[in-house]
C-alpha cells in the first residue's frame, strides 16, 4: 500500500494529463473513505499547477435515485432504508455519463453566468442537495478546458455489472485502518445532513445500512484498484 500526500499524487496526475489527446480527458476514480476530501484537494492542486478549470470533481451522489423513485419500488420501506446501497442508484445513467465525459463529448448547456441565452459547450453532470434529499440535474459544468475528471462515490471500484464497465484511467482507493474511523465520520456525516434525528440513528444507520455497503466493496473490489493511505503533507 502506498503512503502518499496531495503533492504525490499531484506529481504523478500532471505529466498523464499533458499528454493526453485533445480530445479525451482523464477520468480519475477515488471511492472509499476520505474520497471527497481527497477528490477536493486534488482539483485544487492541479488547477494552481495547470490553471484554472483544468480540473473538477464529478461526485456519484447526483445518480441517487429521487425520493419519488424509492416510493415507486416494490418495498418502499426497505428502499428508504437502504438508500445508498448501490441498487438505490441511476447506475445506467451513471456509466453513460462517466462514457460520455472520458470521451470527451460535449453538448450545448446554457452557461450559469452571461448575457440570457448564451451557451457553451460542456457536460451537465448532476449534484445532490441535502436539505432536499435529491439529486439536482445539471448541476455541475464539465467545460472542454477540463482534462481532469475526479469522480468520487462509494462504488466505483464495485467489480459488478454495470459498475465495473466504467473505463477509469485511474481508481485510487484511500484506506481506512479499521471500520471505527470510517463509521464516527459517518455518524458526523448524516447529523450534518439531517438524514438522522439524533446521534443515536445516525450510529445506527452507519453500523448497518453503511456497513453493509463497506463489506459489499470490500468482498467486491475490482482487481485494478490501487490502495493508498494518505501521509502528512
Amino acid at each position: 500500500m502506498d503512503a502518499v500526500t496531495v503533492g504525490n499524487l499531484a506529481d504523478e496526475l500532471v505529466p498523464q494529463i499533458a499528454t493526453l489527446p485533445p480530445e479525451e480527458r482523464f477520468l480519475l476514480g477515488v471511492p472509499g473513505a476520505g474520497k471527497s476530501w481527497l477528490a477536493k484537494r486534488l482539483v485544487a492542486e492541479i488547477d494552481a499547477r495547470l490553471g484554472p478549470a483544468t480540473a473538477v470533481v464529478a461526485p456519484m451522489d447526483g445518480f441517487h435515485l429521487t425520493k419519488a423513485e424509492l416510493a415507486a419500488m416494490p418495498d418502499p420501506a426497505l428502499a428508504f432504508e437502504r438508500r445508498g446501497a448501490d441498487w438505490t442508484f441511476d447506475v445506467q445513467g451513471f456509466v453513460d455519463m462517466a462514457a460520455r465525459v472520458k470521451r470527451g463529448e460535449q453538448h450545448p448547456v446554457t452557461a450559469a453566468s452571461g448575457p440570457a441565452g448564451r451557451s457553451s459547450s460542456a457536460i451537465a453532470w448532476p449534484g445532490f442537495d441535502h436539505a432536499v434529499g435529491d439529486p439536482v440535474p445539471g448541476s455541475i459544468t464539465i467545460l472542454p478546458s477540463h482534462r481532469l475528471v475526479v469522480v468520487e462515490g462509494l462504488y466505483l471500484a464495485l467489480d459488478r455489472q454495470p459498475w465495473s464497465s466504467v473505463a477509469y484511467d485511474a481508481l485510487w482507493l484511500v484506506d481506512v485502518e479499521d471500520w471505527s474511523v470510517a463509521r464516527d465520520r459517518l455518524v458526523r456525516r448524516h447529523q450534518e445532513a439531517g438524514i438522522v434525528n439524533s446521534a443515536e440513528e445516525a450510529l445506527a444507520r452507519a453500523e448497518g445500512n453503511d456497513r453493509t455497503n463497506a463489506e459489499l466493496i470490500e468482498a467486491m473490489r475490482r482487481p485494478n484498484v490501487r490502495l493508498l493511505r494518505l501521509a502528512s503533507e
